[in-house]
């Protein structure tokens, strides 16, 4: 149980970090109050002032309502974030911008197929092109041909740029984003304290993994695992040699020793390579080894059924591959 609390941080700091992120791009964030002054910022929710009188949502904080707020008590209102979330821009200044509404395509248009869901954008989108729609429950009953429009949220690349001038296009609208301002993120500490939980997990996972290697004892260390991949790789080299030269029932002989001896020993003791080593090492030596081991079993198999030739060729497969294991092996 000791060794789970490090994966138990790690979930919940990880969860904690995600939704303090989600957090620092809100559409709106909170601005002071000052009686008297005007300000380009636009009120980002209705503000009620009294029984019979609100402050809509979008309307500009000038000096009347600024006054009028402070005279109410209000310190600070929230406003949008952006100001101004959508600009209009000439198409040839707008490379690398994102639109914030679809745009038609005078001149061209796109076909819709039959069976395709019929939501009220689509029917909006129909109504105003003038087209009927045959409709059959909730879908289109027959293909129709509208209008073409480049999707809002498409990215104004070269191509894009170039498909709107070549419909004669001159002015698009395009999405404007806050910068990231640190004093406006509520979620910040959040997240400094998840990140800090992090770096606790792993320290924790590290220490134990330690610990777990050093309480296995010498006989799992480091050192051994490299003479008995050293040992396994020498007599597999040796073995694909003579091979030739022996029979199914001495190959498979030689072969079982060798899967019940180093093979064995070393897949016995091969966690401690991960613990302190790393994934990297681990990974590095156990994908030639497991192929190279898999050859040998082969070869096992191939000698039990008295198939002779196609074990000594599992033989030949099988000795690069433990070589290259014990070439990566760390130290």
């Amino acid at each position: 149980m000791k060794k789970r609390i490090p994966d138990l941080l790690l979930v919940i700091a990880t969860a904690t970090a995600a939704l303090s992120a989600s957090s620092s791009r809100r559409p709106w964030k909170d601005f002071g109050v000052s009686p008297r002054e005007d300000h380009q910022e636009f009120l980002a929710f209705d503000l009620q002032l009294g029984p019979d009188l609100k402050a809509a949502k979008g309307r500009r904080l000038d000096a009347d309502l600024t006054t009028q707020l402070d005279a109410l008590g209000f310190h600070t209102v929230r406003v949008r974030n952006p100001a101004t979330p959508v600009v209009t821009l000439p198409v040839k200044e707008s490379a690398g911008e994102v639109l914030a509404a679809p745009v038609a395509l005078p001149g061209q248009t796109q076909t819709l197929p039959k069976g395709r869901l019929v939501d009220d954008a689509l029917k909006a989108r129909a109504s105003e092109a003038g087209v009927e729609l045959e409709m059959a429950g909730e879908k289109l009953a027959s293909p129709a041909e509208l209008p073409k429009l480049m999707r809002a949220s498409a990215f104004l690349d070269d191509e894009a740029i170039s498909a709107l001038q070549s419909a004669g296009v001159t002015e698009v609208p395009v999405k404007r984003v806050a910068p990231f301002e640190w004093r406006y993120w509520s979620g910040r500490w959040a997240f400094l304290l998840s990140i800090f939980a992090m770096a606790v997990a792993v320290g924790l996972k590290r220490a134990f993994a330690t610990e777990t290697a050093e309480s296995t004892g010498p006989g799992v260390g480091l050192d051994t695992l490299r003479a008995l991949l050293a040992e396994l790789s020498e007599r597999a080299g040796e073995l694909s040699g003579k091979a030739a030269a022996m029979s199914a029932a001495e190959i498979h002989g030689e072969v079982d020793a060798l899967l019940q001896g180093p093979a064995y020993a070393f897949v016995e003791g091969r966690a401690t390579l991960q613990k302190t080593a790393g994934m990297t090492s681990f990974a590095l030596v156990m994908d030639p080894f497991s192929r190279g081991e898999r050859q040998l079993s082969r070869a096992w198999s191939a000698s039990v059924d008295d198939h002779a030739e196609e074990a000594r060729t599992s033989l030949l497969k099988a000795a690069p591959l433990l070589e290259a294991a014990r070439d990566a092996f760390p130290g």
